[in-house]
């Protein structure tokens, strides 16, 4: 509904309709029921009504006008001053705390991408360094270390939500007091309007219980603002662990630096001893090369070996044959003596040329 549409008989309807329901028709109220208006025009028309209501009991004469216009204000005030100190509260506590949780959110985001980066880092340097196992496995440690570290925030900002969620529970909690207080105060307007001939008597007790509600009402200001500072001196715990764990997370962070620093020098010295391992592959292949070069010529000189030895074979079997014949013919004595000269210098100019 526009604020055009806001008048006095609106106003009325909607004040009718929220005590009907048991819903005090406080300016938020009927504002909320009629969807819109201005707060000073629904104000200005429920003052009109309730001095409308209070003008029936004019005639009884039991209380001024002025006083009844003074304790009306009163308790506009009080209420009014009551309900911007609840919601300033309120809205303070909850934006701190929203900042809070955005701030533990963002830091728990921010640990969260460390851990996997340090993961990564660590799958990558299990990759490269399988033979650097205490290395691996200090970092493994560290990386253990590090999960729990985040876990254990997580469980903090889920205890921190959980204490908003008690807060937001008190909080609903002051407003149910707050509205049991509105609602005793109506039946104490109530019974004014209703009771004017018992004003007198009755005012001094009920105006001493409106007291007693603003000193409890008072009271519970003062204990949520003890929660509020319980609360902020818990953030400031919260502050001080999260310091700590960054400091830690430093730490681990340059741990992880020293020894990818160690696994870059012992790269370095597996890539000289790659190298020095290539040297002696090339010098292996040189050797090889002369070694089938070498049997090569030994299988040159053992086939002219066995070529030599068949070529003596066969010169020592025509040896043992000749000289077998010339023993024959030694026993035998039919030769003479100049016949038998001739083939002896012919045997042995064969045997030099044999040899």
């Amino acid at each position: 509904m526009s604020r055009g549409g806001v008048n006095l008989a609106t106003v009325k309807q909607a004040k009718e309709a929220l005590e009907a329901r048991g819903i005090y028709p406080s300016v938020e109220a009927v504002r909320e029921h009629l969807r819109g208006g201005s707060p000073n025009t629904i104000l200005k028309y429920l003052r009109e009504l309730k001095n409308r209501d209070a003008g029936l009991f004019g005639e009884l004469g039991m209380v001024s006008q002025e006083l009844s216009g003074l304790v009306l204000q009163l308790h506009n005030t009080l209420h009014k001053e009551a309900q911007e100190t609840i919601d300033a509260a309120v809205a303070k506590v909850t934006t701190a705390f929203e900042e809070k949780i955005s701030a533990l959110n963002l830091r728990l985001e921010e640990s969260l991408r460390d851990g996997k980066a340090l993961a990564a880092e660590n799958e990558g340097l299990k990759g490269r360094l399988t033979t650097s196992e205490g290395v691996t496995a200090d970092l493994n440690k560290k990386y253990n270390a590090a999960t729990t570290e985040i876990a254990r925030l997580e469980t903090l900002l889920s205890a921190a939500k959980g204490s908003l969620s008690e807060s937001e529970e008190r909080n609903q909690k002051l407003e149910r007091d707050l509205k049991n207080a509105r609602e005793r105060h109506d039946a104490y307007e109530d019974a004014v309007l209703q009771e004017r001939g018992k004003l007198l008597d009755a005012h001094s007790r009920e105006t001493l219980a409106l007291q007693e509600s603003m000193r409890e009402k008072e009271d519970v200001i003062l204990r949520r603002d003890e929660q509020i500072s319980d609360l902020n001196v818990k953030i400031g715990a919260l502050d001080i662990e999260l310091s700590s764990v960054k400091r830690e997370m430093k730490r681990h962070l340059d741990d992880l630096d020293k020894a990818t620093q160690r696994c870059e020098q012992q790269e370095a010295r597996v890539d000289e001893l790659r190298i020095t391992m290539a040297g002696m592959e090339a010098t292996a292949v040189i050797l090889k090369e002369q070694h089938a070069q070498a049997n090569d010529r030994y299988e040159a000189k053992s086939t002219q070996l066995s070529i030599a030895q068949a070529e003596l074979e066969r010169i020592r079997t025509e040896l043992a044959e000749m000289t077998a014949k010339l023993a024959q013919k030694a026993a035998d004595g039919s030769s003479p003596p100049k016949a038998t000269k001739a083939p002896k210098g012919k045997t042995v100019s064969k045997r030099q040329a044999e040899q």
